[in-house]
């Protein structure tokens, strides 16, 4: 895997150079990365009951969601069944984690009205859905982290000790 990495990353370097200027991708970070994936995955299967809580820790995200997205729909009084909200959180996290962007902003607000829209949920009803869906489980735990992290930045320094 490390060769395979090494090559590749020369390959980049080789076709960008022309336009950059300089190597972009060093080739012992590939066998770094190697050393570390390698790493991981015997650690995986030498220890495979510590991946248990981590597992459910996760399904109980995703259950989690999926009930915010239920709760939304019947905020919103529109009907549902559990293959429509299946089917559209699924499609809204597949773009979550394949978008370019961070956390799929702008590609899980394009996609999910349209994925709710094929799955028979009236388009304005989709839409409304997607944005209200969106601001509970992104922008507004965003805004709260955003305004801890000014507060906390605000607290008073400790002055440097002067020699």
């Amino acid at each position: 895997m490390g060769r395979l990495l090494a090559w590749l990353s020369q390959l980049v370097n080789c076709i960008l150079n022309p336009f950059f200027h300089r190597d972009l991708l060093r080739v012992d970070n590939a066998y770094r990365f190697a050393r570390e994936v390698a790493e991981g995955i015997s650690t995986i299967r030498s220890s495979c009951k510590n991946l248990i809580w981590p597992f459910l820790f996760t399904l109980n995200n995703k259950a989690l969601l999926i009930c915010i997205l239920a709760f939304v729909f019947l905020a919103l009084n529109t009907p549902f069944s559990t293959g429509t909200l299946v089917g559209g959180f699924s499609n809204s996290y597949l773009f979550f984690y394949a978008s370019p962007t961070p956390s799929g902003v702008g590609f899980v607000e394009g996609i999910l009205p349209v994925a709710l829209n094929t799955l028979m949920v009236p388009f304005a009803n989709a839409v409304l859905i997607t944005l209200v869906f969106r601001a509970v489980t992104l922008w507004f735990p965003m805004f709260v982290g955003a305004v801890t992290f000014r507060l906390l930045q605000r607290r008073p320094q400790v002055p440097a000790e002067e020699t």
